[in-house]
């Protein structure tokens, strides 16, 4: 009667501990609030959606150095972390432009909105940097409210580049010696009439190394873009 008991035991385990792993992979366990919306060899863009008071179970993200990119206005966030030292974060509530590098750590917690607005951002998790030491963590608050005509280098190492471009009716992407993600705050059009695509608020589109393109604002709109480049 032990041997099988003892099988049993093991096989409990053994489903315990997959349905464990499986539940860290935030994309497989939660697909509603984390979608790859992007990838190659440089980075992953990750969107990620919290609803208005909506909590989130325990997940694992990756420890790659990462750009947080906030789509939407939205109030305050939990993150309830767990591993070797348990911690609450509270995030402040933030504004839609506002961004963040992180210098990469490794994350596992679980999440809980604890505002009465959605939470929209993009988690640009840059692959091909090293962790630790590599970059400085850094908070960029949102442009002010009329947008106004802005071509700033916002955030500036030896690893990474994040440019803002703000233009009341087109915006020209210059031409860069290595690839770059470009992401978009409202509707715009890429490119000219033989190749123009539409993008919508809240995607992203890559430019390869020395290529450049025109933007335009949809139906006469600014133009809002936050441009990252890796060297």
């Amino acid at each position: 009667m032990g041997h099988p008991r003892k099988m049993l035991a093991v096989l409990l385990a053994f489903v315990a501990g997959f349905l464990t792993i499986q539940a860290q992979d935030p994309m497989k366990a939660f697909p509603k609030n984390y979608s790859v919306i992007f990838e190659n060899s440089e980075i992953q863009v990750i969107h990620v959606h919290y609803g208005a008071h909506e909590k989130i179970g325990v997940h694992d993200h990756s420890k790659s150095p990462t750009v947080y990119v906030y789509l939407s206005d939205s109030g305050p966030v939990r993150f309830s972390h767990e591993g070797e030292s348990d911690y609450v974060l509270q995030r402040p509530p933030l504004k839609k432009g506002a961004f963040r590098v992180s210098p990469g750590r490794i994350e596992r917690h679980a999440v809980e909105n604890l505002g009465d607005l959605n939470s929209d951002f993009l988690r640009v998790e840059l692959k091909s940097i090293p962790i630790g030491g590599m970059l400085r963590a850094s908070r960029v608050g949102a442009p002010s409210i009329p947008l106004k005509d802005t071509n700033a280098m916002e955030f500036q190492s030896a690893k990474l580049e994040v440019q803002r471009l703000i233009c009341t009716h087109a915006c020209a992407l210059t031409a860069s010696p290595q690839g770059s993600l470009v992401i978009a705050f409202s509707p715009v059009q890429i490119g000219t009439d033989a190749s123009k695509r539409s993008v919508k608020g809240g995607e992203v589109f890559w430019l390869n190394a020395g290529q450049a393109a025109p933007a335009t604002g949809d139906a006469g709109a600014p133009v809002h873009l936050l441009r990252l480049a890796v060297h």
